[in-house]
């Protein structure tokens, strides 16, 4: 608990630092970098117990191809080709097994895949936030840096769809496509992400607005119903878990802040392409955690994908802020960030977070 919640530091201190991140370029870069360094080296070298089991499920695939003396074989082994390379991520197996042919050491697997989600999540922090210092306090503190510890290959979908991201905002819609069509070889549920692409055409005006909120009634009138057919297409049974009864009301709230906050501070940025994107999309991934608690419980590793853009929502409402309010209001939402981290760590997977050598 001491390592990650030190780790939630490391950025206030690296602004001090390092002097006017957010004007001086080489100062931000030489920011993201060191930030995205210390980030993957703590993610990286975790030991194979902290977290939940998915860690470990993957620790002892890549353990065990040294057993196969073919990518057939293993492909064959673990039933991956049933419904075909695409619609069995196979693309994660297939890295998987030729990084364990070349390393066998399996934390060696942790270690990088750690570094490809961090430095994706710098590289879209460094590119479309406003305030990097107070991203990367809000990537490491909101539950972004753990659930991509727990939940490892999801987390490097997610980590791709964070460049189609770019392509989505700059209307680019092949490379855009390309990315998603690679992440769902990495993971089903990127096909979510294909919702950015319709948002970037919604703008902060009252018949969008309505729109979007019909959608997002229909989506949970016919919630059940969207995971049945996404199980059908993917050969998944997510729909058989029931709904969380309680708890994630943190999480709720944190939305519920956020976007508040955006429409009394930062409503003048409305006609701005980012402001919008990252509004709708934070209404979504708020919409799809509510439906862990009217539909299954898969809703809320979706919203995951959406989480992301409450990185760039806060930090560019604060940018909207007097001059002379802009250190206090930085200085609080890091401060409750770092205190709602230390309230997660105490009783958590990672309460007791060890380095594998430890």
């Amino acid at each position: 608990m001491v390592i990650l919640l030190g780790l939630a530091f490391v950025p206030v201190l690296l602004k001090l630092i390092i002097k006017d991140i957010d004007k001086n370029k080489k100062g931000k870069r030489c920011f993201v970098i060191s930030c995205g360094v210390i980030i993957a080296l703590i993610a990286g070298l975790r030991s194979v117990n902290v977290g939940t089991l998915d860690t470990s499920h993957y620790y002892k695939l890549y353990q065990g191809v040294p057993n196969f003396s073919t990518l057939q074989e293993f492909f064959k082994h673990h039933d991956l080709l049933r419904n075909g390379f695409f619609l069995s991520e196979g693309l994660f197996y297939l890295a998987t097994y030729y990084c364990a042919k070349v390393i066998p050491h399996p934390q060696f697997f942790i270690l990088i895949t750690s570094a490809f989600i961090t430095f994706s999540a710098m590289y879209f922090i460094y590119k479309h936030s406003k305030n990097v210092m107070l991203s990367t306090v809000l990537y490491i503190c909101l539950g972004l840096m753990t659930f991509n510890m727990n939940g490892m290959r999801q987390a490097l979908a997610m980590s791709i769809c964070l460049f189609a991201y770019d392509f989505a905002k700059n209307k680019k819609l092949i490379p855009f496509l390309c990315m998603i069509l690679l992440a769902m070889l990495v993971h089903k549920t990127s096909i979510v992400f294909l919702l950015v692409y319709f948002i970037t055409y919604l703008k902060c005006k009252p018949k969008h607005i309505i729109f979007f909120t019909v959608a997002i009634v229909l989506f949970i009138i016919f919630a059940d119903r969207f995971a049945k057919i996404f199980d059908s297409v993917a050969d998944k049974n997510y729909s058989d878990v029931g709904a969380f009864e309680s708890g994630g009301y943190v999480t709720v709230l944190i939305y519920a802040l956020v976007l508040i906050f955006a429409l009394v501070f930062g409503w003048k940025d409305r006609k701005d392409v980012g402001f919008s994107l990252a509004f709708y999309l934070t209404i979504l991934g708020g919409a799809f955690f509510c439906g862990r608690y009217i539909s299954t419980q898969i809703y809320e590793r979706i919203s995951y994908y959406f989480f992301y853009a409450v990185l760039l929502l806060l930090p560019q409402t604060v940018s909207r802020l007097l001059e002379s309010e802009k250190p206090a209001v930085v200085a609080i939402i890091t401060s409750l960030s770092i205190a709602l981290f230390a309230y997660r760590l105490y009783g958590s997977a990672f309460q007791n977070f060890t380095f594998f050598w430890g």
